[in-house]
């Protein structure tokens, strides 16, 4: 039994290495490859904190997996919430921004996959690290806010309007982060 166990370890690490490509006068290309069942599995054979871990610890392989999420696609919804008792503060954030982005293409499945890990509240009030410029924000918001409101599944309607008071609070807050308030720019002029 354990040297089975060991073998699917090997498989599941195997299956998540970067490959590496490079010649003379070219760029090192790398090209990662992961699969919502190779991160479940090594999820189940060496617990959320090491796969957490290992990921973070192998950049290429975090960004891939993260994007993969924020496709909003179930089995990497399925993920995001394995993933989620394993992390810690950069980590936590970076998956939490993910599923926030995920929202804007299968809110149904993100409001099933969210909680407990990652409250709605929270969630839903944005990204923690917002994208570059008010316009770019203000529209993933929007995007998030119209997926919401054609969801009408009525087991999903309470986390919904979480959601979309969240969505709200996000508004307000990324004209606060973008736009100085008057006081602050009265108060720096002589």
């Amino acid at each position: 039994m354990k040297i089975n166990n060991v073998k699917q370890g090997v498989l599941a690490i195997a299956s998540l290495a970067c490959v590496s490509v490079s010649g003379a006068g070219r760029e090192k290309v790398e090209q990662v490859v992961v699969t919502p069942h190779d991160i479940l599995h090594r999820i189940a054979l060496q617990g959320a904190r090491q796969t957490v871990g290992y990921l973070w610890d192998h950049p290429p392989k975090w960004d891939a997996v993260a994007a993969k999420i924020a496709s909003g696609q179930e089995q990497w919804l399925a993920v995001a919430a394995g993933l989620y008792p394993g992390t810690d503060a950069g980590s936590s954030t970076g998956l939490r921004d993910a599923m926030f982005s995920a929202l804007a293409r299968n809110p149904a499945g993100v409001l099933r996959h969210a909680e407990p890990g990652f409250p709605l509240a929270v969630m839903c009030a944005g990204r923690a690290d917002p994208l570059p410029t008010l316009g770019e924000s203000m529209r993933e918001l929007e995007r998030v806010r119209a997926a919401l409101e054609k969801l009408r599944n009525p087991s999903l309607q309470n986390s919904r309007a979480i959601c979309l008071a969240g969505l709200k609070k996000a508004q307000t807050d990324l004209y606060r982060f973008f736009e100085p308030s008057a006081e602050s720019s009265t108060m720096s002029q002589p």
